[in-house]
């Protein structure tokens, strides 16, 4: 990501746009972020309008927050019980499709 003092920032913003193509650029504020212009190509309107949305934002933040209180567990532990879940689901329907008929 480059961030660029506003005070420094001297180039037009199609200039910047064709910057954030390769990757985000942050505009500070005596050094704190103040804007930024990051690429959307593939993206479509939705997701842009849901990515500036102070709502949308407010509840990620309140979800990190909940999180960080209550040691949630992160995206990627998620995404491992679930699978380890569907082998188990997957074998225990393998062993009844295969158990004997009495």
């Amino acid at each position: 990501m480059k961030t660029i003092e506003l005070s420094d920032a001297t180039g037009t913003l199609a200039d910047y746009a064709y910057q954030a193509l390769t990757e985000p650029v942050t505009f500070t504020l005596d050094g704190r972020p103040l804007a930024f212009i990051a690429s959307a190509v593939g993206a479509d309107e939705e997701t842009i309008a849901l990515s500036a949305s102070p709502k949308l934002r407010e509840l990620i933040e309140r979800s990190r927050e909940s999180y960080r209180k209550h040691d949630g567990i992160s995206a990627a532990e998620m995404r491992r019980q679930v699978e380890q879940w569907d082998v188990e689901e997957r074998t225990a329907a393998d062993r009844e499709s295969t158990a004997p008929n009495e």
